[in-house]
């Protein structure tokens, strides 16, 4: 029998065991081929107007997955060289040189690659349109494509999986060299101890878990303040979701030992004992799958959270309808004249917006803008009668009115992180760099913008006795805001008026924001949707092999079992017990990491984030229930086979 047809013939022989892992790989590929094809659609780059963000966007998304495809592809690989430990013993055993094992490995594991990523492509191929319609549907784009494939796509796929394919199969290879004959006969024989129970480690677990959920709601004021949290917060939750899998998960499947009246029934003394065996060995897992599934679902639950709120994030970017900082009287006209030569959307009003900018102290204050130290703030002023003109063209506030010594703040915008509280009753002093500075109290924190960002983002509302004081005409901001009639359709304008755009003039329009956000909010959901069934098929195949693993090494435990007289049934039942155990703990352990973090990010709308959270939460349910029952099943068929 050649090299070649006996490596063909353990393809087929082990293809069932094999099998998920294909499945897995080729999904991989089509996704893969799904984010080329997008990367060089001609139809989508005419069809987005910021096509260089979305491109940049789509390639970070390709790295990313072909990192964590690698990953998982080497440590499912892993999970089946161990397997076969045996098998290549044998073949040492009868006389093969070890070159000639290798060469059949390797050449196996490149069959299995090369038909993966054959059908990966091919699929991918036909259904990147598809994807691609998908994508401009999400982002409101008009979906007008025509059927082409992408040749730059397919090879670019092809590359990648490629490398990737041979450094798993030369990593198989490796097994041939690093044991001994004995050990490879010896591979199915080797367990783990039972882990001691520790109270320290469980402690710390606690202490690690709950440190990184305290600094997560603690203001991050600034980038430098933002890296820091970001590391103690990896650091922290990383280190405490290990040791929970490590120690703490003793002390529970300890306590269940204690109930003699549960311990003794059935197999519960077997389920038990096997679990505490291998809790050890799947410490290590469970905390990476645990940490995956918490960052997958707190990115889809963002991702569609965002979606849902296009228009209030359009409105807090450009309230009004058009707005710009006023220029010369030349620009102001040609402005005014592409406005009012719309007549589908004309305008319902105008208004001349004053804006006083003052060096304050915000030091009472706990918010502070990144980049400016809290005793020297360019904040800008608003009059009163300004805010509630402007205000009552918008309708997005209460109409105000408060004494000489009294303020209202508008919330600065990405200030999420910080209560109601931490703008109300602070005094600021007005106009540091004058001779005669203000002091005024904020009594009103107001949640809807009046005007479009700019840095720094902080706007206060005083009365007009006090903004006259530090009106100057010459060093004045005038902006010209504009109300049209149904600003979301005003597609042509829109463009006319950003093609005369400068950083100068700050022109912005509602249709642009909104367009820019459904293209931002279409991508994410696209990617993220995508990302995480990556990541869900991978965590659920990566406990499926451990688990089978397990049974393969425990199957001679279940056939003793069996022989003194324990039922099948009996037998899956234990099975599906252990499972259970395996499969929930990272997902609720994972649930919960994600509603914190998320609830820190919405602190002040937990409502917004509670819809998302749910669906995604179901979707990981779903196909985690999938997988559990495809495990318990296979398990079964392992440890039940006669040999």
């Amino acid at each position: 029998m050649s090299l070649f047809s006996l490596t063909w013939k353990n393809v087929l022989g082990n293809f069932r065991s094999y099998a998920l892992y294909f499945v897995s790989i080729t999904i991989c590929v089509v996704i893969y081929s799904t984010f080329a094809s997008l990367q060089h659609s001609a139809s989508l780059k005419a069809h987005v107007s910021s096509w260089e963000v979305v491109e940049s966007i789509l390639m970070q998304a390709s790295i990313l997955l072909t990192l964590f495809v690698l990953v998982f592809i080497s440590f499912s690989n892993r999970f089946f060289t161990n397997k076969r430990k045996r098998e290549v013993g044998l073949y040492a055993l009868l006389g093969a040189k070890k070159k000639t094992i290798g060469k059949m490995l390797f050449v196996e594991n490149m069959l299995l690659g090369i038909i993966a990523i054959g059908i990966g492509i091919i699929l991918g191929s036909f259904l990147s349109r598809l994807f691609t319609m998908i994508l401009l549907k999400l982002m409101h784009a008009p979906i007008d494509l025509d059927f082409s494939i992408s040749f730059a796509a397919m090879m670019q796929t092809l590359l990648v999986f490629a490398l990737i394919i041979i450094f798993t199969s030369l990593q198989a290879v490796r097994i041939i060299y690093r044991f001994k004959l004995i050990t490879l006969f010896q591979a199915e024989k080797k367990g783990d101890t039972v882990p001691k129970p520790s109270v320290i480690g469980a402690c710390f677990a606690i202490i690690f878990i709950v440190t990184g959920y305290w600094i997560l709601f603690q203001p991050m004021a600034g980038q430098d303040a933002m890296a820091r949290n970001f590391v103690l917060i990896l650091i922290t939750i990383v280190s405490g979701t290990y040791l929970l899998f490590r120690f703490t998960t003793v002390f529970l499947l300890r306590m269940i030992q204690k109930r003699r009246g549960f311990y003794y029934k059935r197999l519960n003394l077997v389920n038990t004992t096997q679990l505490l065996f291998h809790i050890k060995s799947n410490a290590r897992t469970l905390t990476i799958i645990s940490l995956l599934s918490a960052a997958t679902l707190t990115a889809v639950s963002v991702g569609f959270s965002g979606y849902k709120t296009i228009e209030d994030d359009a409105e807090n970017l450009s309230p009004s309808s058009y707005s710009y900082l006023s220029q010369e009287q030349v620009f102001d006209n040609q402005v005014e004249a592409v406005i009012a030569a719309d007549q589908d959307h004309p305008i319902k009003s105008k208004q001349t917006v004053p804006v006083s900018v003052v060096n304050s102290d915000l030091s009472d204050l706990e918010y502070t803008p990144y980049g400016h130290e809290a005793t020297d703030v360019p904040i800008k002023l608003m009059s009163l009668t300004t805010f509630n003109a402007v205000n009552s063209d918008l309708s997005q506030n209460e109409e105000l009115d408060f004494e000489d010594n009294e303020a209202a703040i508008i919330r600065p915008y990405g200030s999420g992180n910080y209560d109601d509280d931490a703008f109300l009753d602070y005094e600021i002093v007005i106009g540091t760099n004058t001779q005669k500075p203000a002091r005024v109290t904020t009594t009103k924190l107001l949640q809807k913008r009046l005007m479009s960002w700019s840095d720094p983002d902080v706007y206060l509302i005083v009365t007009d006795e006090v903004f006259n004081r530090f009106y100057e005409e010459e060093t004045a901001l005038v902006y010209q805001t504009f109300q049209v009639e149904h600003p979301e359709t005003a597609e042509e304008t829109s463009n006319q008026l950003m093609d005369l755009r400068t950083d100068e003039n700050q022109l912005t329009t509602y249709y642009d924001a909104l367009k820019k956000n459904m293209e931002s909010a279409g991508l994410d959901i696209f990617l993220l949707g995508f990302l995480g069934l990556v990541f869900l098929i991978a965590t659920g195949s990566i406990i499926y092999f451990k688990q089978l693993t397990e049974a393969e090494t425990d199957r001679i435990n279940y056939q003793l079992l069996m022989k003194m007289g324990v039922h099948r049934d009996d037998i899956l039942r234990a099975l599906a017990k252990q499972n259970l155990f395996v499969f929930i703990l990272p997902l609720v352990v994972g649930i919960v990491h994600s509603s914190v973090l998320l609830t820190s990010l919405y602190l002040l709308d937990l409502q917004a984030m509670v819809l998302p959270l749910t669906i995604a939460i179901f979707g990981f349910v779903t196909v985690y229930t999938c997988y559990y029952l495809l495990t318990v099943y296979s398990s079964y068929k392992i440890v039940t086979r006669r040999v």
